[in-house]
């Protein structure tokens, strides 16, 4: 077994290079079977198969590359949400959040939501994190705290910016990855992050 180094990029030649020594080597091993693509490795081609592959974030519908292979249809297996717990107003220079690294430049309406760093929201998503109110973005302004974090509601109907509403914290899988990669993280990185503060529902 071995694991390929770049295979979020498809055409890196490291990619060939990694195939052309695995299978240098696994001609010693005749009788053993050879794994080489994890998920994202999958979609490099039936070359990169052999035996087995190992199926990672791919397993829970999301993506390790905001640009997937055309012929990938993904369902997500996992939801995430958390709720408003305050809607206000605010006019123009105000702060929002630790450091101050937010002042609003125009009115507007903004909500605080039952999830931090504390709940695996990564520190990376301040100012940059994008979640989802029914299919509406509303990004992460301020930054993120331990329990909380303030999202822009002023592009969301009046009738959902409302206290008690969910947000989506994992939207579908291309934005979701899209929004991971601006915040300089990955998608398997918060979806390992989750913690135990959630009420978990199982559905079959």
């Amino acid at each position: 077994m071995s694991h390929l180094a770049c295979p979020d990029m498809p055409e890196y030649p490291l990619n060939k290079l990694q195939l052309d020594r695995f299978k240098e080597i696994a001609q010693h091993f005749p009788n053993s079977d050879k794994s080489l693509a994890a998920s994202s490795g999958i979609t490099l081609g039936p070359e990169f198969h052999f035996d087995e592959v190992r199926i990672g974030v791919y397993l829970y519908g999301f993506l390790s590359n905001p640009h997937p292979h055309p012929g990938l249809h993904l369902t997500p297996a996992i939801k995430a949400r958390a709720q408003i717990l305050e809607v206000k107003n605010v006019e123009k220079g105000v702060s929002i959040g630790y450091d101050a690294t937010f002042i609003s430049t125009k009115k507007m309406k903004i909500g605080t939501i039952s999830a931090g760093y504390a709940d695996g929201i990564p520190l990376s998503y301040t100012n940059k994190g994008v979640f989802m109110l029914n299919n509406h973005p509303v990004p992460i302004i301020g930054r993120v705290s331990m329990d909380l974090c303030v999202v822009d509601l002023s592009d969301v109907p009046a009738k959902l910016a409302k206290v008690g509403k969910w947000v989506d914290l994992i939207p579908d899988p291309v934005s979701f990855c899209k929004a991971s990669k601006e915040a300089g993280c990955s998608p398997r990185e918060i979806l390992t992050r989750f913690g135990q503060r959630y009420n978990r529902i199982y559905e079959k």
